[in-house]
């Protein structure tokens, strides 16, 4: 009769304990209701490069990965997480200037606070006139998602958002 008593009284306390673990595991989400990421491109002159900067959710990113690699990762516990988050900004993001595409190299990650800031640069010879820009951090994964970006070339700035149906944008510097 003891064994009986402890096996009822285990599934009843389990009971309250799940319902506990869902509760906590949907707060950060009931926080977290709306997606955004913003992109800093900067000509450098001397150096003859663009570089991007992009700043945006460390846990959206975990999310994504997580999804993608089918197993629960992060951060903290995952070294090569780090490349993939490279790997996967990379495919997301792409630059275009007179019909060629500049290609990016992935030079590392840091955090402040809860976001992610992910740094890249690409060859790029003579200040444009005009980028085409591709911006697809995201968007198919986390509906809502609005990228943001500011691009400063010399003295001009230049601003677009990509959103659902909305990837592809061409910035001008006249």
């Amino acid at each position: 009769m003891t064994s009986r008593i402890k096996t009822v009284w285990g599934r009843a306390s389990a009971l309250p304990l799940i319902g506990l673990l869902c509760l906590m595991l949907a707060i950060p989400a009931m926080a977290h209701s709306f997606y955004t990421a913003l992109t800093r491109l900067n000509y450098n002159v001397q150096a003859q490069t663009i570089e991007v900067i992009h700043r945006l959710s460390a846990h959206d990113m975990e999310a994504v990965l997580s999804f993608q690699e089918k197993q629960v990762m992060n951060f903290e516990k995952h070294a090569q997480l780090e490349g993939l988050a490279g790997d996967y900004l990379i495919r997301h993001f792409t630059l275009d200037v007179d019909g060629k595409a500049i290609p990016l190299q992935f030079i590392g990650l840091e955090f402040s606070g809860e976001d992610l800031i992910g740094y890249f640069e690409g060859p790029l010879k003579a200040a444009p006139q005009k980028i085409a820009i591709t911006n697809r951090i995201f968007i198919d994964e986390l509906p809502g998602q609005i990228n943001t970006l500011v691009a400063t070339i010399g003295e001009k700035t230049g601003a677009a958002r990509f959103s659902e149906g909305e990837t592809h944008k061409i910035v001008d510097f006249p």
